[in-house]
């Protein structure tokens, strides 16, 4: 078990770095975004929400996606806080990147009506494609407690309290 454990945590540190690679290299991303989470990422905290498609179109796991944002700006965490959108689209989708551009498209429109103030980047080199998400994720980094924590929103009780603490 512990092995296993192990390996999961080595897989979401890999994820992680990909993911900075994949934002610092992103070159359709606005140059304001990369500024941003060139500094999220060399902070002593940083969170990076992950959204995959499936969570995006389910109500509920949408609601509780909004909800989360909300606390998120409520308690100033949104601050260091970089959203990621991980498209699930099937390689058999024959017109798989107009489907990836209106997934998009629908995401932006949420991120502008919705009032969200996190930054939001879009996986369009499928980095985080093979990572198993079961819902929205949470990864959250601090370097000053040496700590590295994957959640699944939405969070209980004592994960709120743990994650709002840090």
């Amino acid at each position: 078990m512990k092995k296993s454990s192990s390996v999961k945590t080595k897989s979401i540190i890999i994820f992680a770095v990909a993911g900075t690679l994949f934002i610092s290299l992103n070159s359709e991303t606005r140059a304001e975004e990369l500024r941003r989470a060139e500094i999220l990422t060399n902070s002593q905290k940083f969170i990076l929400l992950i959204l995959d498609d499936q969570s995006f179109f389910c109500p509920l796991c949408r609601e509780i996606f909004l909800n989360f944002c909300e606390a998120l700006h409520a308690s100033g965490h949104d601050e260091f806080t970089l959203g990621l959108l991980v498209p699930q689209v099937s390689d058999d989708d024959e017109d798989k990147e107009r489907t990836e551009k209106i997934i998009e498209k629908q995401m932006k429109g949420l991120i502008v009506g919705c009032n969200i103030r996190i930054p939001f980047l879009y996986d369009r080199s499928h980095i985080f494609k093979g990572m198993e998400l079961d819902g929205a994720t949470v990864i959250l980094f601090d370097r000053v407690r040496n700590l590295l924590k994957k959640y699944t929103l939405p969070l209980t009780p004592g994960q709120k309290e743990e994650f709002f603490s840090f």
